[in-house]
């Protein structure tokens, strides 16, 4: 008994002196210094946040010393990502990452952009939302996506901040008034980008705005009193013009509705009932033709059912994690509103079932928690409204699905750079089953899986992902990307050449 007390504790003072011995921790270290005079950047804020099963927890957060540098200590072992912010120029983030790498950091510089905007008598226009925009194609159809946004002040001046370096549309709309875009359009015909340089301040931008003639008044009879069921509604509706729309936002009181100053045209009626924690207990999405009179009167039935159905797998294992969502097709319904109209946790035996699915047009994706090997055969799925519940939809999920990996051939330090894999076929170019757009590691490597086997462009792009699907820069894909063709079930390794825009091939 003696004997093995003194065993235990011989062997319980080896361990504590063992544990002393052991080293604290790894460590990051790093310099922050400015793009333009290469001065390093003292008192900047450098945040470190750990990066485990898709989620992210701060570690730590310090200010760069005089000299730029900055350091932390005690790390465990994971994988990092390390954001810089300093007021004044642009956010810079280093992802994927292990401890004991020594990081380098050039911060630029962000550009501001001011104005005034006015009505057609001259005199400022308060509380005009005026946004520096780019055109993307993600959703198959050009529409423009904000960088920055402000509000005019009681003059109609306005001034935005913490801007990249780059062309911008300026747009500039209100309640009440038509939505123009620089220098005096209402779409992007005789619209005119302005460029933004690092650092710069670009003055002297004015817009003017036409009151808008059209006023829309709607109240619902009923139709919408039987889904409120939280304490809080909200109304808000969305132009199908994705260039020249403006949003209104609308009041709910005890199933009616009412809407002012909407322009004519189609467009995208989202209501949402939200319950006490502040969360969303239902939602309707309803498409609707405003007309150039006041409507009065008007019965909408936000009617919703309950689709369900199984994914075949035609002999293969169910993979793990897999849910079932409805993406609509329309193009304004994604861009504004969001991608799903429902979404179900598909069972062990491959059975799904959506509730409260709206109506509209919608395309049924399947995604899995792991690595996906496989995807889903092209099916539209049309739902009408009606309460009647849809059954029987069968979901065919394709094993034949191939990877493709490599390097992306970007300049050293790339974060933003991403590698394009887009079908050569035009009329796939809308289709999201046929674009792969990837983020590189710290290396530049990449991998994509779940690729639809057939002939692709390759590339990499550090040019913002907005413009991919732009049919101009697809023509110049074609004939600078590189081509690959990927086989059932085949894995190949290319490394992805940088294709430029022409704009930064001529600067």
């Amino acid at each position: 008994m003696r004997l093995t007390l003194k065993i235990f504790l011989m062997q319980a003072a080896l361990a504590a002196i063992a544990a002393g011995q052991q080293p604290e921790g790894a460590s990051i270290q790093g310099h922050v210094s400015i793009r333009e005079s290469g001065n390093p950047a003292g008192g900047v804020r450098v945040s470190l946040q750990e990066t485990s099963f898709g989620m992210r927890r701060r570690v730590g957060q310090i200010d760069t010393d005089e000299n730029g540098a900055f350091r932390f200590d005690k790390l465990a072992k994971g994988v990092y990502t390390l954001s810089v912010e300093q007021p004044g120029f642009l956010p810079e983030y280093v992802r994927q990452f292990e401890p004991g790498q020594d990081v380098t950091v050039r911060l630029g510089r962000s550009a501001t952009i001011r104005g005034r905007v006015s009505g057609a008598d001259g005199n400022g226009i308060a509380k005009a939302v005026v946004e520096v925009a780019v055109a993307s194609y993600a959703y198959g159809e050009i529409s423009l996506q904000p960088r920055g946004f402000a509000y005019t002040d009681d003059r109609g001046n306005y001034r935005i901040t913490g801007l990249a370096p780059g062309r911008y549309y300026l747009r500039t709309s209100c309640r009440g008034y038509d939505t123009v875009i620089y220098p005096n359009a209402p779409g992007l015909a005789g619209a005119r980008k302005l460029e933004l340089r690092e650092g710069g301040e670009m003055e002297g931008n004015r817009l003017r705005l036409a009151r808008r003639k059209t006023i829309l008044a709607r109240r619902s009879a009923g139709g919408l009193r039987q889904w409120r069921d939280g304490p809080s509604e909200f109304l808000r509706a969305y132009p199908a013009d994705m260039i020249g729309g403006t949003f209104v936002d609308g009041t709910m009181r005890d199933g009616g509705f009412q809407l002012d100053g909407l322009k004519s045209g189609r467009c995208f009626l989202q209501f949402e009932w939200v319950g006490p924690t502040n969360n969303v207990t239902r939602s309707a999405v309803i498409p609707v033709a405003i007309g150039k009179e006041d409507q009065h009167g008007v019965v909408l039935r936000a009617a919703h059912t309950t689709i369900s159905g199984r994914l075949e797998t035609g002999g293969h294992p169910l993979p793990c994690c897999l849910t079932v969502f409805l993406e609509p097709t329309e193009a304004a319904i994604r861009a504004h509103v969001g991608g799903n109209g429902g979404d179900s946790v598909v069972a062990s035996d491959g059975s799904f079932k959506i509730a409260n699915v709206p109506a509209g047009e919608y395309r049924v994706r399947v995604h899995s928690g792991e690595p996906e090997h496989f995807f889903v055969r092209e099916q539209i799925l049309h739902v009408d409204g009606p309460a009647t519940p849809i059954t029987g939809i069968h979901v065919g999920l394709d094993f034949s699905a191939g990877a493709v990996s490599g390097r992306a051939l970007v300049p050293e330090g790339s974060s933003s750079a991403v590698v394009v894999l887009q079908s050569i076929d035009r009329e796939k170019l809308a289709n999201d089953t046929y674009q792969h757009v990837h983020g590189i590691m710290r290396d530049a490597s990449y991998s994509i899986t779940n690729v639809v086997p057939g002939d692709y462009l390759l590339f990499a792009w550090r040019e913002g992902s907005e413009v991919i699907g732009d049919p101009d820069l697809f023509e110049r894909a074609l004939r600078l990307a590189r081509r690959i063709t990927v086989l059932p079930r085949g894995s190949i390794t290319a490394d992805a050449p940088e294709l430029l825009s022409v704009e930064s091939q001529q600067r």
